[in-house]
């Protein structure tokens, strides 16, 4: 499990912070925030609960040893995960904490990532089990 981040931390700061930031994808830049609400399936879903569209700035803490901050924006959420934007590709079962605020973040597990452009990866994630004193998601 990754180590606990000092919830004192304020998001800004760790913006501020970041080694990388995500490059929204070519034809988003202006649209990328404006969705909301119940995200359309398609016709051969498999998922098991309904996603929504939840687009917010946010901070992926990756590596235990020496970790490294990465702006990120999340992209959609269910029950089970979530699905981000990421400006580094991740590989299957690596670990990430996702810090949308200093009293919300969630320590995710990938499942896929998926290259959209130039420092844009689509990261689909499952949350991994929440560590003591983290916010539960329902």
């Amino acid at each position: 499990m990754l180590a606990p981040i000092a919830s004192a931390v304020m998001i800004s700061e760790l913006w501020e912070s970041v080694v990388e930031e995500t490059q929204l994808p070519p034809g988003e830049e202006n649209s990328y925030f404006k969705r909301s609400g119940i995200m359309p399936t398609a016709y051969d879903e498999r998922r098991r609960h309904r996603r929504f569209y939840y687009r917010t700035p946010a901070v992926l803490r990756v590596g235990d040893v020496e970790p490294v901050l990465l702006g990120a924006y999340c992209r959609d959420i269910s029950r089970n995960g979530m699905g981000l934007l990421s400006p580094r590709q991740f590989l299957p079962l690596q670990q990430a904490r996702l810090i949308i605020s200093e009293s919300q973040w969630y320590d995710l597990r990938v499942r896929w990532c998926r290259r959209l452009g130039e420092q844009c990866y689509h990261v689909g994630c499952d949350f991994d089990t929440q560590e003591e004193g983290g916010p539960g998601l329902w």
